[in-house]
């Protein structure tokens, strides 16, 4: 099961919506090429559920681009220079949308400045080389986005037996990070990294 293909036909829609809608030059956002290649070892288990997230563009995947949309629409500096971190990605592709966005601002007022609003996409290691490719497809080396490992539905604890610079690297790029996206969860500045672990931990296991 693999393939290589420019954006679905939804979230064609979607991106042709931002191309219209969501700059002041009228400049066209480029359409991302999305790989829903899995490796080997991803193929065997897909029907588990577990895998699926590497294989389409999810609704809630073009909802997150189109509410982009509509704060790009009524806030045109809504972006500033935030950086994202967003947890479950999948194909990765709201928060390629949110650094194509950020990077027509930086064009738009004339800076060459990249790093600020870094992008972090993470989901399970069986999808990092998927969003990298994603990645490579989309953005130059240094446009400051990369993808992170991250399965949080796997206890903390043993997380961190485990492996604790992968904890501790994570959470370092969770401070960093003005903006965090999933699904699931709303989470203020305020609250404690290790406790944003354990929400996404009770998430994932119920």
């Amino acid at each position: 099961m693999s393939s290589d293909t420019s954006i679905t036909e939804n979230e064609n829609d979607t991106n042709n919506n931002i191309n219209n809608n969501s700059n002041d030059n009228h400049a066209r956002l480029p359409s991302l090429i999305l790989s829903t290649r899995l490796e080997e070892r991803s193929i065997a288990p897909i029907f588990d559920g577990t895998q699926w997230a590497g294989t389409r563009v999810w609704k809630a995947a073009i909802l997150a681009v189109e509410y982009l949309i509509r704060l790009k629409q009524t806030n045109k500096n809504m972006l500033g220079s935030s950086s994202l971190l967003e947890l479950g990605c999948g194909l990765g592709v709201p928060g390629m949308i949110w650094k194509q966005l950020l990077l027509q601002e930086q064009k738009i007022m004339g800076s060459s400045d990249n790093n600020n609003g870094r992008v972090v996409l993470t989901d399970r290691d069986s999808l990092i080389t998927q969003l990298e490719t994603n990645i490579e497809n989309n953005f130059h080396v240094n446009d400051n986005i990369i993808a992170s490992p991250l399965d949080w539905s796997t206890d903390v604890t043993s997380v961190e037996r485990r492996n604790q610079d992968n904890l501790e690297g994570f959470l370092t790029k969770l401070k960093c990070s003005g903006v965090i996206g999933n699904i699931d969860c709303v989470i203020t500045d305020n609250t404690d990294p290790h406790h944003i672990i354990e929400i996404y931990v009770t998430k994932g296991i119920e």
